[in-house]
């Protein structure tokens, strides 16, 4: 099931306001912008913007991974559709009105190449959330 679908399921069913984990790997920009208006449509303003795994790390090793995609800093594209621009920078009218979040991985090898991107990312972010952390180093390392 898609992250979007439970998203409006946990909406509709358990009547809470859901935050949609949307990643833009394996989509195209007509993918994303599809799916965007889409959640913006049927009532899911709250999204984490995330780049996600490569296809590898997953259940399923033999995946490949769509070549085309938006730019790291994608959640400024979303400001975008927030703003009544589609991803291409066209007017679509009334705005999706998105509160954004973003995802940042403190447990990285390479954190200071985490924390630009984190910074690149979290200029029109309101949240941000990370993956658990299960080690005291790593918490150490952002502080």
């Amino acid at each position: 099931m898609s992250n979007q679908a439970l998203s409006l399921l946990m909406q509709r069913e358990v009547g809470i306001e859901a935050i949609l984990h949307y990643t833009c790997r394996d989509r195209n920009v007509l993918g994303i912008q599809s799916d965007l208006l889409g959640a913006a449509a049927t009532g899911i303003h709250n999204l984490i913007c995330i780049t996600g795994d490569p296809p590898k790390m997953g259940n399923y090793p033999d995946a490949t991974a769509v070549s085309m995609s938006i730019p790291l800093d994608w959640s400024i594209s979303v400001r975008n559709l927030n703003r009544g621009l589609d991803l291409g920078g066209n007017p679509i009218g009334v705005g999706t009105g998105f509160v954004i979040g973003v995802g940042a991985n403190p447990g990285l090898p390479n954190l200071d190449e985490e924390i630009k991107r984190f910074e690149s990312r979290s200029r029109p972010a309101r949240s941000m959330s990370s993956p658990s952390l299960f080690s005291i180093s790593a918490c150490w390392r952002i502080s």
